[in-house]
């Protein structure tokens, strides 16, 4: 099982404090927290991750509850192995795949809808990096070649 615990810092106190823990699935290959996500009727909010797997990806609410419960799923795409996620922004996700694609994901009202879906490199060679850095997104792949 996989655990997660989501760190917050206050910026009036200056203090750590926990804002969110669930498990995840075993199939879970990396996580991504996106920002801004908060409901309006509590004040610490909670997390909401992407989740890149052998099954796909995973929007997932890491609402506060106890540690043996799994994280909610939100919205899921299946269908694809997916093996890199990176946030772009509050609302915007990159998923990388194990055929070298990237696809890019709006997530709006709960949903995931699909932008555009690049092929950067040969089929066997998955997206080992997936990376954002305000307009730019870097890729790469296991054979070693780089996209940005």
């Amino acid at each position: 099982r996989l655990n997660i615990k989501v760190m917050a810092t206050s910026a009036t106190q200056g203090r750590v404090h926990l804002c969110s823990r669930a498990i995840l699935p075993d199939t879970t290959t990396q996580v991504a927290i996106l920002p801004h996500v908060r409901p309006s009727k509590t004040a610490l909010g909670y997390a909401v991750v992407a989740l890149a797997g052998h099954n796909g990806f995973q929007v997932r609410s890491l609402e506060q509850h106890p540690t043996d419960q799994p994280a909610k799923a939100i919205a899921e795409i299946s269908g694809f192995e997916a093996t890199r996620v990176a946030v772009l922004g509050t609302q915007t996700i990159a998923v990388g795949d194990s055929a070298g694609g990237v696809r890019i994901w709006y997530f709006r009202r709960n949903e995931l809808r699909l932008a555009h879906h690049l092929q950067l490199f040969d089929a066997k060679s998955p997206i080992s990096v997936l990376e954002s850095a305000g307009d730019l997104l870097l890729a790469a792949s296991s054979s070693g070649a780089t996209r940005c």
